[in-house]
């Protein structure tokens, strides 16, 4: 995630950020399961870069976390089966050389995702006497509380960003897999001088957004750019044709 955070120990970093607090418990997580989205075949990346396909990915995950909060999805587990059909969507896409359009989104304009809200990161704002911020202002993510420590080593988070703000402190913690933020966020909201937590949001001038019917997947691409606000429309059908719309 190196093209939203810089190093690992900074303070004082400004991000654009918006907190949102969803009424809700830990214990109240179950997985929500969506079938009615259609499945894009499987396409060969063999001939595309592992730099592309590592976007495509972010992309896939981005849009599936989104995905997940529309229809209010309390599992932290985010759908891999949706992960994979937007990834099969988007590569699909992206393999269509015979489009013109598609060299703008892919060649061109490097269209991708905002990550907003982010499937890696989520900011924690905690009370300055918490007995953990000494451990983090060091860079060290464990804590010694007990609670905290559970959910660090469970979900593999690792320590990317310390604030040192007054009267409260902050971090962001990052995943090493995607996972649906809003529900891990609110795990910490249970644990005592943590005043906040939600995904990272980070607004680019680039986005995607997907729909879906029975049988096909829309994708539109944006850009807000000096010429103006840039949008491409593709469709993806279960058969794996794509067309510009």
């Amino acid at each position: 995630m190196g093209a939203l955070l810089t190093g690992k120990y900074q303070r004082g970093l400004p991000v654009l950020v918006l907190f949102i607090l969803f009424i809700a418990g830990c214990s109240l997580l179950t997985p929500e399961k969506d079938a009615s989205f259609p499945r894009l075949p499987s396409v060969s990346a063999t001939a595309v870069p592992d730099s592309i396909t590592s976007l495509l990915r972010i992309d896939a995950a981005i849009l599936t976390l989104r995905f997940a909060a529309n229809r209010g999805d309390w599992s932290i587990t985010l759908s891999e089966e949706m992960q994979e059909t937007i990834y099969n969507g988007l590569l699909t896409i992206y393999q269509a050389r015979h489009l013109a359009t598609r060299d703008s989104v892919m060649i061109i304009h490097h269209i991708h995702a905002s990550p907003a809200p982010d499937p890696y990161n989520i900011i924690v704002t905690y009370d300055s006497s918490a007995s953990w911020d000494e451990a983090w202002r060091e860079g060290d993510i464990l804590t010694g509380e007990a609670e905290l420590d559970s959910l660090i080593l469970r979900y593999h988070l690792t320590l990317t960003v310390y604030y040192n703000w007054e009267p409260d402190r902050g971090a962001i913690l990052t995943l090493a897999e995607p996972l649906n933020t809003f529900a891990l966020s609110f795990c910490f909201m249970d644990i005592a001088k943590i005043r906040q937590a939600c995904p990272l949001r980070t607004v680019k001038n680039t986005d995607i957004h997907a729909a879906y019917k029975e049988n096909y997947w829309d994708f539109f691409f944006c850009k807000d750019s000096n010429a103006g606000y840039l949008l491409y429309r593709f469709r993806v059908w279960k058969d794996g044709e794509v067309s510009p719309i």
